[in-house]
């Protein structure tokens, strides 16, 4: 059975580079789920140039995935390991959308960009790699919002019909806090990293994150 997938992403700049959101949606049937990730590179196709981003460096994706970078910052890998079931895993599941953030120092911002995605058959299977391209968005279209943001109150020193919704863990991992205004535009993306769990000292978390800059911890 075949199986697909579709991505958007959108970028806003950040401290001289660009937060990337990357959204990617299964639109496979159930019960294939989505493992694994690449950005701008594809599964069983030759890697190398022309590259859509450079200098890229993962902030977070969805809960319990792991992104690293490639060929020297110009693709990004993510996967997350098997857990006995999809939903304990941190698949996405069918149906569902997957965010992943991101930073890079290509500016302007590519129309595309290549990536690729492997499912799980809900079995015994891994594989089923599908490739697609995803799109560059102005703004965050309506049919993603009701299904994965998290949706928050505007602080009163936004403009009139700023929204502020948060895309990632909804624990304690990394997140993004997204900023937009009444028509969708984006206005503002800010990173946040993860909070140090109960048994962690926070001093020490602190001290590991500077020594790591600002990657996936």
């Amino acid at each position: 059975m075949a199986t697909s997938a579709q991505a958007a992403f959108f970028a806003v700049p950040s401290a001289g580079l660009l937060d990337y959101v990357l959204l990617v949606r299964n639109t496979s049937p159930a019960p294939f789920s989505i493992y694994s990730l690449l950005v701008d590179a594809q599964y069983n196709v030759p890697i190398g140039p022309p590259w859509a981003l450079a200098n890229i460096q993962p902030l977070s994706g969805p809960p319990g995935w792991t992104e690293i970078i490639g060929s020297s910052g110009h693709l990004l890998f993510g996967q997350t390991n098997f857990q006995g079931t999809a939903q304990a895993s941190g698949y996405i599941l069918s149906g569902a959308v997957g965010a992943f953030v991101f930073q890079s120092s290509t500016n302007p911002p590519p129309a595309k960009i290549p990536f690729g995605c492997c499912f799980w058959n809900g079995k015994n299977q891994w594989g089923f790699c599908f490739n697609g391209q995803a799109k560059r968005l102005r703004c965050i279209p309506p049919e993603f919002l009701p299904e994965f943001w998290r949706w928050q109150r505007a602080p009163e020193q936004l403009a009139v019909g700023a929204t502020v919704v948060r895309v990632g863990a909804d624990d304690e991992g990394p997140s993004v806090n997204v900023t937009y205004d009444n028509v969708g535009n984006v206005i503002r993306m800010v990173h946040n990293p993860p909070l140090p769990g109960p048994t962690q000292n926070p001093t020490r978390a602190q001290r590991r994150r500077k020594g790591h800059g600002r990657g996936r911890q």
